[in-house]
């Protein structure tokens, strides 16, 4: 490198470490940066397939709770409640998910071209998390995590997971990830002939989605202190739970998304139609060094006893990419702590610590390296 370059480096580097050290908010300072310390990049090959795929994931000991049910089921329900776990995987170049029959729901999300800080895959979203909707059936609670569902149409980038119930209807849960979505999953849940099945009377159901957060990069005490879950209500700028202690929150308006979001990563639910019209918030700390948080989310979806009902959404399951998340416009990229409050500050990390950390990276594949220059 030649003088210019070297003093233009070394200038970013104070401007860095200053920041940090005179404007780091109240809050436990975070890594501003849009990918993971003591994490190298990964080349791997493009791949686009939608096949069956019956491996399962590395047993875990811990747990979540799941939420309660009646594991009674009504009349003519008993054959999806009882079946042969099975996965589906989609994939694109940069992200594979895995689809259980169990609940139809993703139970496994990995980025392919990340590994964690001891080399091992970059593991989002695996069979610790629980994902289900619940609805009340005469004096019944069904949750769908406990059926059995069977792929009614696929394709290579797509998967239909169906639950077909009795007098026709059905419960549809619809994912596709297509070769140019990057890190997004469209995810569409779609109802059949359900206003005969809820109560009149009822007027919504519920989704519980809760979750052990893996811990990704080397220093746990770092990596349990940025884990929280954000949320961004309609027309509002995006908030979220402690980072520092067991936190909860009851939302009464309508909300766009919710992400539980850890040092450098996130995986984020997002309403593109109708928004949730309610959220139960949860963090909990836990112990040891294998996870970061407990986290959970208990959404409300409307339900208008129609013929059929449709609820489109998107799942993202990728890195603190502030350029990446920024040209979504759901304002996600206010996840990446850059010190938003500050106005000095925040500019300074956008449009010179942002672009130099791109820049070097072009040079240095290891993360880390970088933050400490």
């Amino acid at each position: 490198m030649d003088k210019n370059t070297v003093s233009g480096i070394a200038l970013i580097a104070i401007i860095l470490i200053a920041s940090f050290y005179f404007f780091s908010p109240p809050k436990p300072a975070k890594t501003e940066n849009k990918v993971k310390a003591d994490t190298t990049i990964a080349s791997s090959p493009k791949t686009t397939s939608a096949s069956r795929d019956t491996s399962k994931s590395t047993p875990i000991a811990d747990t979540v709770a799941k939420p309660k049910v009646n594991l009674n089921v009504p009349a003519g329900w008993e054959s999806i409640t009882k079946g042969e776990k099975r996965e589906y995987t989609l994939e694109n170049e940069k992200l594979r998910v895995r689809v259980s029959s169990k609940g139809g729901m993703i139970n496994y999300a990995e980025l392919k071209n990340y590994k964690t800080s001891d080399q091992k895959p970059l593991i989002l979203m695996d069979s610790v998390s629980h994902y289900g909707y619940r609805f009340p059936v005469g004096n019944i609670v069904i949750n769908t995590e406990e059926l059995y569902f069977t792929p009614s149409a696929q394709s290579a980038n797509s998967i239909t997971m169906t639950a077909s119930l009795p007098n026709g209807s059905a419960i549809k849960q619809i994912y596709t990830l297509k070769n140019d979505s990057d890190y997004m999953v469209s995810n569409k849940l779609v109802l059949e002939g359900m206003k005969d099945v809820i109560p009149n009377n009822i007027s919504y159901f519920f989704l519980n989605w809760n979750s052990l957060i893996m811990r990704n990069e080397h220093d746990s005490t770092i990596s349990k202190a940025n884990t929280t879950l954000f949320y961004r209500n309609v027309g509002e700028l995006p908030a979220y739970l402690s980072e520092t202690k067991d936190d909860s929150e009851n939302i009464k308006k309508p909300t766009d998304w919710i992400s539980f979001k850890q040092q450098f990563f996130c995986q984020t639910l997002i309403s593109t139609g109708k928004p949730f019209e309610g959220a139960d918030l949860s963090t909990q700390q836990v112990s040891g060094n294998t996870y970061n948080k407990r986290l959970g989310a208990e959404l409300t979806f409307p339900y208008d006893h129609s013929a059929k009902e449709t609820y489109n959404m998107k799942f993202y399951f990728g890195p603190l990419d502030y350029h990446v998340m920024r040209k979504m416009d759901l304002d996600l990229e206010r996840q990446i702590p850059l010190g938003w409050s500050f106005f000095l500050i925040a500019w300074v990390n956008r449009f010179i610590v942002i672009p130099a950390f791109g820049f070097l990276s072009g040079f240095i594949s290891n993360y880390g390296i970088i933050i400490l220059l």
